[in-house]
Order: structure tokens, then sequence, then C-alpha cells
């Protein structure tokens, strides 16, 4: 156990195992989210349509998950996760029981989530966006998810 998730009139904070807070989410907005740890700001997140973006404080990204939506079909849409760069380094799978966060080999996998919408199937992406620690992968999983 890393620690435990706590609400309070929706903004979420992540405490370890002694009661401290590791990492606060707060909304400023339906489609921003401001992240602090206990040095300060962390991580920005801003959701677009197609696209939600995991960015330093100054507004530098960290990287970005694209959704790309199939035309004309019933499959689920191309979730692609992107690096600082831009470069895809991944992507989400839809399977059977969820969704795995696939590298861009499509050989290492993060985590089988149900996953049972396109929002979901793209929280799971955030599993995959590089530079940040496995805590702050969760974290913004478990909170962007909701």
């Amino acid at each position: 156990m890393i620690g435990s998730l706590v609400s309070d009139r929706g903004n979420y904070t992540v405490v370890d195992r002694s009661g401290r807070m590791s990492l606060r989410m707060q909304r400023s907005s339906a489609k921003d989210a401001d992240f602090d740890n206990v040095a300060g700001p962390r991580l920005r997140v801003h959701a677009d349509p197609g696209e939600l973006r995991v960015l330093r404080p100054d507004g530098v990204p960290f990287g970005s998950i694209t959704t790309l939506a199939t035309t004309g079909s019933t499959t689920d849409p191309e979730i692609s996760v992107r690096d600082a760069s831009s470069r895809v380094v991944g992507h989400v799978e839809r399977q059977a029981r969820g969704a795995v966060f696939l590298d861009a080999g499509s050989v290492s996998r993060r985590a089988a989530i149900p996953a049972a919408t396109a929002s979901d199937q793209a929280a799971v992406g955030l599993l995959g966006i590089p530079g940040l620690t496995d805590e702050e992968r969760s974290a913004l999983y478990l909170l962007w998810s909701r």
C-alpha cells in the first residue's frame, strides 16, 4: 500500500502511510486540474476533445494522451501516449477484462484495468506518461478517471 485517497468537495489528496499529503489534485474547471506535492506545484492536466495533456507547472509538457475516433467503425478509439516531444511511446489496448498500456513495441505492460468507456481507456494512458513517478501515474489514473 502506498497510501490512501481522501476526497473533499471534488478535490482529492493522496496521503502516504503516515497520513502526510503526498499529492493533491484541485480541479480549476471541468477541463483543468492542478497537482501539488509537498514541495509545491508539481503538474497540471488539461483536457481538450481528443487530447489529455500532462504539463509541468510552467506549461512544458510531460506528455499527452491522444484519442482518435475510428471513423465508421464500432471498434474502440485509437489511444496513443506521447512524450514531451509528441513522439508516440505507447498506446492503450482494449482487452476482454479492461484496458492495458503497452509501450511502443507492444511488449511492456503497465496494468490491466477495468475500463468501460473511451474516457476510462484514455485515463489508462496516464500510466505511460514519461517523467512521472509510479505514484504520480497511479494517482493521475485514479483521480482523472473519476
